[in-house]
């Protein structure tokens, strides 16, 4: 639960995607601002770092709402005669941010373990970092993570492929 938590203090310091969901922080801590450059406790980086981290390694905006379902989205709003529905659009919002939150919880857990007993500000190793990404796209899945045979025909083919490729063999 702490690291849900710091994973959603890193998403509202960094204002991504943010709506209801996250903006509720503010009624829970008082705080209007949540501080960038605060040490997440036992990584050895902050919370910008993290992020940064997150993003240069393709954890963060990696899942079912932020990619598999996301192009779908794209996809048909391009469509002539197409409606931009705003309800399927918080939806998704609020999808990706609870996805993007174990995402980071996850990643925030995993460079704990890979840097043990670590007080304060440290150079984290680029093994560690490589290595919690690894884990997050082994537990939750990496829904960009497919061929160019999968992505045009496969799921053209057949409804939900992506999630059933991803979950058949786990």
């Amino acid at each position: 639960p702490v690291a849900y938590g710091e994973a959603a203090a890193i998403q509202k310091a960094m204002q991504i995607e943010k709506g209801s969901i996250v903006s509720r922080l503010d009624t829970l801590t008082g705080a209007n601002k949540v501080d960038p450059n605060f040490l997440v406790s036992g990584t050895g980086m902050t919370r910008q770092e993290i992020f940064d981290e997150a993003i240069k390694r393709g954890v963060y905006e990696a899942g079912m709402c932020g990619q598999d379902l996301g192009e779908a989205a794209l996809r048909q709003s391009n469509i002539p005669g197409a409606t931009d529905w705003k309800g399927i659009n918080k939806a998704f919002a609020a999808g990706k941010a609870v996805e993007n939150n174990a995402r980071l919880a996850l990643f925030i857990d995993s460079i704990r373990k890979g840097t043990k007993g670590v007080k304060g500000r440290v150079p984290v190793s680029e093994e560690v970092l490589d290595n919690a990404a690894m884990n997050v796209r082994g537990s939750l899945f990496d829904y960009s993570d497919l061929s160019e045979f999968e992505r045009r025909k496969m799921k053209r083919l057949m409804p939900f492929y992506t999630w059933t490729r991803k979950n058949i063999p786990a």
